[in-house]
């Protein structure tokens, strides 16, 4: 699905998609092999190609995920990877970057995925989060 959809949208490198395909999936898995058993909370912040929150989500389907993309093409392929995979409890999908999105007072992540995204300051205090 990923590399199927790759060829009309940059989801990952175009030069050997398959190695970074197998890359990311591995990577998936150490992040979800880190995760505490308890942990039923994740936040992901930009999105794209959908790692490693959909590993994750496949690996723990109790976990509730919520996922924030703000390019439309990418949010649509996630949008297609939800239903192709029938991820639809616990696996939400936002068109919105972190800056315009509001969590819901009785939602707060336990984990936050920000893979090539800076967060500083400015995210911890509209998250109401401890800097760490």
């Amino acid at each position: 699905m990923l590399l199927k959809w790759n060829t009309h949208i940059n989801l990952v490198s175009r030069q050997n998609p398959e190695k970074v395909f197998d890359e990311l999936w591995e990577k998936a898995m150490e992040i979800e092999n880190g995760l505490p058993e308890e942990l039923t909370r994740i936040l992901d912040i930009g999105s794209g190609n959908g790692f490693p929150a959909i590993p994750i989500k496949l690996m723990r389907m109790h976990v509730d995920i919520k996922l924030l993309e703000p390019r439309k093409k990418r949010y649509n392929f996630l949008l297609y990877a939800r239903t192709e995979l029938s991820l639809y409890e616990g696996f939400n999908i936002y068109n919105v970057r972190w800056q315009e999105f509001t969590l819901p007072d009785y939602w707060l992540p336990e984990k936050i995925l920000h893979q090539g995204i800076k967060l500083g300051e400015d995210f911890r205090r509209k998250f109401n989060l401890q800097s760490s």
